[in-house]
């Protein structure tokens, strides 16, 4: 009987370490107004699900926002990252037209053709990509029954162009303008228990709309799930 028993433990344990299971990562970006969000968090006790469930009440009532809810699926102790991305490209360098030195190449036109080529001539350009990032990495730990997970997300959106220098020509407007984009960003490392909502971060969003327009924080809820297991063994 104990040789049996100890078998049936060791071969428990052996398939034990064959299996691994996918963990699914979900994120919430949830907004409202600064008092609201004063009244959510004032109680010191409350945890992450019951927060989580308020905040869905007040958006429900309106006095809340969803802004962003984000997916992401791998394997236990693995990284994975996903991006609904938009890449827009501006003008960062401005010179002048430079025209080659050859003793039988014509000579350029005035300048005066070209208007102020300070202005009219772009040298280098460069690409900012706007929308959502998430990068996870989940490992579970079975013997507390929680889960490790390293999270970067990241939202970025353009806010206006910002005007630099007013040039106008018989071409028409090729003034100076360079975007500015907001970024709300947060990198962390937590535990955390399988299917419940966590409370991680409270987000100062940027805005330029005059006074009196409402300070506004977005709170990011995160949970984590574990969806399957696989073998590893092939």
């Amino acid at each position: 009987m104990k040789v049996s028993f100890l078998m049936w433990l060791t071969c428990g344990i052996c398939a034990a370490d064959t299996l691994t299971s996918n963990v699914r990562v979900s994120l919430q970006f949830i907004g409202m107004a600064h008092p609201v969000m004063t009244e959510l968090l004032k109680d010191p006790e409350a945890g992450g699900a019951a927060l989580h469930a308020k905040a869905m009440a007040l958006a429900k009532q309106g006095k809340a926002e969803i802004v962003e809810t984000c997916v992401l699926t791998c394997r236990s102790g693995e990284g994975a990252s996903a991006g609904s991305l938009r890449e827009e490209i501006f003008p960062t360098e401005f010179g002048a037209l430079e025209f080659p030195d050859h003793s039988m190449t014509p000579a350029p036109p005035p300048v005066s053709a070209y208007g102020n080529p300070m202005h009219r001539y772009i040298s280098a350009f460069e690409t900012r990509n706007a929308g959502v990032t998430l990068e996870i990495k989940p490992t579970i730990d079975w013997k507390v029954k929680m889960i490790d997970l390293h999270l970067i997300s990241e939202i970025v959106r353009p806010l206006r162009f910002e005007t630099w220098t007013e040039y106008k020509d018989q071409w028409g407007d090729a003034s100076r303008r360079m975007p500015v984009y907001e970024t709300c960003r947060t990198r962390i490392s937590l535990d955390l228990r399988p299917g419940k909502f966590q409370l991680v971060s409270a987000i100062t969003p940027r805005t330029d709309k005059p006074v009196p327009a409402a300070d506004r924080r977005i709170l990011l809820f995160v949970r984590a799930d574990v969806v399957g297991a696989v073998s590893k063994s092939p």
